[in-house]
């Protein structure tokens, strides 16, 4: 139908190679990485459903998180208009059913190989939280190489949930459901053990344990009748390993094996024994007649026929009692059984699902008892039975049977579909409260997955499907997403990084820069981060803002006002310079008649300016002297220019530079040039600054 159509631009259906009851799978070619695929394509019947299509999109995609070698991987899913479609691995060889239907019953260590295989999928996927669900040789392929591999995980789940919890339609192959499942509650880890014991059953064997006219009757013995014992039809079962399929098919869930690698570790005795599965598909591959000697023993085998024939008439009676009459569990599902022939175990799969069905040769049904054959084989010898006398037992066990019919049809639709009931709002509630919840609603939790919320506070309930005052059947499940609160982040620590390189580390971790604050600092060099709040190694929700503090540098010198040191002596001078932050500059000598030996006379800043801590304050000094003759300041001003030579601070009686001692000995020079050199100072000592 769709051969040759391209999908997504690079998947080009090639020809069709098988189909079920959900879907048509193609062999296509991935034209991008060149190999070849396996497509899967949703029935037209489920595509326009979109409640279907919403869980079947969200299983495949669990589904395509699982990487186990004994799973089929799942690569890709997509839609084209109203086609969806899953793209899977192509695996080249047969399924596990064709091997049964041709060289069942199986040695025990092969069968316990292949079981073991399809354990170790089983395993992975439950420490995932996934759950197969419909576990059946159809859907356990073995590759070329004799290597197990499971397909179809999580679409049983999407099939269930429109299916059987909400409109009482049973959906699924009846002959290795788990008694749960027949009754409509929630498949676990144990349905998919007693699936798996099933199939298990039927390699040691070559037949179900339970069979009947219509799925109706199959899915009733799987609720109410114990499995034949595997002994019975094949003597060569070992005892022990009989114990453990039986086990795997308890019909309480609580009595089977905790887990699948429990199961694991009582087949490994058996496992240890096999031969490699490349053995029995290397008598596949090369007699092309086998199909055609499936259900009986070759004949060359001394006995062997005659001893199949004994175990066969000698369970005849026994088989019989697990074989109901026609009993539907209500009309819907009695018409829809007759409406597709209610095949036995021919049918392979409940109505609904609409797969074909099992091929006349297959050994399973051959092996069924014909109407009126009491011991299942027509090539023995019978009794004669006159055909009256058949009619008439007929006649006196219908009247029972019709009571039975009744008693069944007032009884079962109570216990195959539950009542409908309305999904509570359960968003903003904690798990905990949820549950309860949804317990008293006759519901479960089913969480599908956590993420991060800035308003929602970790371990709430974000969403819900469905959603609330939706009318959905008792004990299914409500899938939800629980909050794990604002991601946080880790701060790191970016004190002495440059403004620039702080902003990236920060924004690198998710997290954002204030606009920075300054300040100065000795230790941190200008241009640098000198805080951050929060600090290093903290943690913060992802998109939070850090505060920087950046250098300036180191600060300036404070300003200070300048002293009047006129009167003071140079020492004196000093010591209130020092107290303020600032220092002597340079000394200069001044002759002042009438102002004492050695006492500052002027200044430089001048007193009451501003000057920065740490700047110098040039003094002129009064020099009397021991002679008639006293020095004058160079230059005639004050301060001097720079290139003057300041005098050495010395004792009480000062000391000038050369200049003034030259000027000292110039008969009248020093006064004649005084008032020019110092402004016009005056007899009675005013300031040069004054």
């Amino acid at each position: 139908m769709y051969e040759g159509k391209l999908l997504a631009n690079r998947y080009e259906l090639v020809e069709k190679a098988g189909e079920g009851g959900m879907a048509e799978v193609y062999r296509a070619r991935d034209r991008r990485l060149g190999r070849t695929v396996a497509v899967k394509i949703l029935r037209p019947q489920y595509a326009g459903d979109a409640d279907f299509v919403r869980r079947f999109q969200r299983e495949a995609q669990s589904a395509a998180s699982l990487s186990h070698p004994n799973v089929v991987n799942v690569y890709d899913i997509g839609s084209e208009g109203d086609l969806y479609y899953i793209v899977m691995e192509f695996v080249e060889g047969v399924t596990l059913k064709e091997l049964i239907r041709r060289y069942a019953p199986f040695p025990p260590s092969t069968a316990a190989l292949v079981a073991d295989q399809v354990a170790a999928a089983l395993e992975a996927a439950h420490q995932r939280g996934l759950v197969h669900r419909d576990i059946k040789p159809h859907n356990i392929l073995i590759t070329r190489g004799g290597v197990v591999k499971v397909t179809d995980f999580g679409i049983a789940r999407a099939a269930a949930a429109v299916t059987m919890t909400q409109t009482g339609i049973v959906l699924g192959s009846v002959h290795y459901f788990s008694p749960e499942q027949a009754r409509g509650e929630p498949a676990g880890v144990a349905s998919d053990i007693y699936s798996l014991g099933v199939v298990l059953y039927e390699m040691l064997t070559g037949r179900l344990p339970f069979t009947g006219e219509n799925p109706v009757g199959v899915a009733l013995q799987h609720l109410q009748s114990a499995p034949p014992p595997l002994r019975e039809w094949n003597p060569k079962v070992p005892r022990r390993l009989e114990q453990v399929v039986l086990r795997c098919l308890a019909k309480d869930l609580h009595e089977r094996y905790s887990s699948v690698s429990q199961l694991r570790q009582e087949l490994q005795p058996w496992v240890e024994t096999a031969h490699p599965l490349t053995e029995l598909l290397a008598g596949w591959r090369s007699n092309a007649a086998a199909s055609s000697v499936a259900a009986t023993p070759p004949a060359d085998e001394a006995g062997g026929e005659q001893e199949w024939a004994k175990t066969r008439r000698a369970n005849a009676a026994s088989l019989s009692s697990h074989l109901p009459g026609s009993a539907p569990v209500e009309e819907r599902l009695s018409a829809a059984a007759s409406a597709t022939g209610g095949g036995g175990e021919g049918t392979g799969e409940l109505p609904a699902m609409g797969l074909a069905a099992v091929q006349p040769d297959d050994p399973a049904n051959a092996a069924q008892p014909e109407e009126g054959d009491e011991d299942g084989d027509p090539t023995l010898e019978q009794p004669a039975v006159r055909p009256s006398r058949r009619r008439l037992l007929w006649w006196l066990t219908l009247p029972a049977l019709l009571v039975v019919l009744v008693v069944v049809l007032q009884k079962l639709p109570a216990w195959w579909t539950p009542p409908e009931v309305r999904v509570p709002n359960v968003v903003g509630l904690t798990q905990a409260e949820a549950e309860r919840v949804l317990r008293d609603q006759d519901l479960h939790l089913q969480i599908d997955a956590e993420v991060y919320s800035e308003d929602k506070p970790a371990g709430t309930v974000i969403s819900q499907d469905p959603v609330a005052d939706t009318r959905v059947r008792a004990k299914r499940p409500v899938h939800v997403t629980l909050s794990k609160g604002p991601e946080l982040v880790l701060v790191p620590d970016v004190v002495g990084y440059t403004l620039r390189q702080a902003q990236a580390a920060l924004q690198d971790q998710g997290l954002v820069a204030s606009e920075p604050a300054y300040t100065f600092s000795v230790r941190i060099p200008e241009g640098q981060v000198v805080e951050q709040s929060p600090a290093a190694s903290t943690y913060l929700k992802r998109g939070g803002q850090v505060k920087l503090v950046v250098s300036q540098g180191p600060p300036p010198p404070a300003q200070v006002s300048v002293p009047d040191l006129r009167d003071s002596t140079v020492d004196q001078a000093r010591t209130t310079l020092e107290s303020l932050g600032l220092h002597v500059g340079n000394i200069w000598s001044d002759f002042r008649p009438d102002k004492p030996d050695q006492v500052v006379v002027d200044q430089s800043p001048a007193p009451g300016s501003t000057a920065q801590q740490g700047q110098a304050v040039d003094l002129l000094v009064n020099q009397l002297g021991a002679g008639s003759s006293a020095p004058a300041a160079p230059g005639g001003t004050f301060p001097p220019s720079s290139d003057s030579t300041p005098s050495t601070p010395g004792d009480s009686t000062g000391s000038t530079n050369s200049n003034s001692t030259e000027q000292s000995g110039q008969t009248g020079g020093f006064w004649t040039s005084l008032p020019g050199l110092f402004g016009g100072a005056q007899a009675g000592g005013d300031s040069l600054h004054g």
